[in-house]
């Protein structure tokens, strides 16, 4: 039986999430150089970069996994050559040995259903140490958990924020032109307060 290569199986790793969901199609690479600006020579295992979130590194490794966590944290806070995003959070992936030995006609079915041990490493800045999630231990999911992980990983919390930002500002002012028009009109008041 022939030795699966770690870039066999982060390419039809990556090829399984593109089919978990649609929008992933067209914004998920795998080993590819000149990535990011800082480092053109570093070849991330597997990036994804969806509409209105984060950019997300993916570095996998068959176990015994020794440096994929080192691997993970080396993109934080390097730069998108494509679109100029800031690389804040990336996935370190264990893939388990037996799938370095599966017969190629099979790796997409046992990839299918493997469980993987991950974690996520965030960058919070210049004034904070790089941090992991979970603190300690790994979090273990087949394909759809890791799927759904990137996706949360991928949410920017700075859009979030000013969404809220958004929010809140346009509830304010819905409720001052409510509050001054409504001192006028009191029959549009009491149809809100029936409904």
């Amino acid at each position: 039986m022939s030795i699966n290569s770690e870039r066999l199986l982060n390419n039809e790793l990556s090829r399984i999430l593109r089919e978990k969901l649609p929008r992933w199609t067209t914004n998920l690479t795998s080993e590819k150089t000149r990535v990011l600006e800082e480092s053109a020579g570093l070849r991330p295992d597997i990036l994804v970069v969806l509409p209105n979130g984060l950019p997300v590194i993916i570095e996998t490794e068959i176990e015994p996994a020794r440096t994929v966590e080192v691997d993970a944290r080396s993109p934080l806070g390097k730069t998108l050559s494509s679109g100029g995003s800031k690389i804040e959070q990336a996935i370190a992936v264990c893939v388990p040995s037996e799938l370095s030995h599966v017969n190629q006609n099979e790796l997409r079915q046992a990839i299918s259903d493997t469980k993987f041990r991950y974690c996520v490493h965030f960058d919070k800045g210049p004034h904070y140490k790089n941090s992991r999630w979970p603190a300690s231990g790994w979090i273990i999911g087949e394909i759809d958990e890791l799927a759904t992980c990137i996706e949360h990983t991928a949410l920017s919390e700075n859009i979030i924020a000013i969404g809220m930002e958004i929010l809140e500002k346009g509830v304010s002012q819905v409720a001052y032109h409510l509050r001054r028009d409504g001192e006028n009109a009191t029959d549009m008041l009491e149809t809100f307060r029936h409904r």
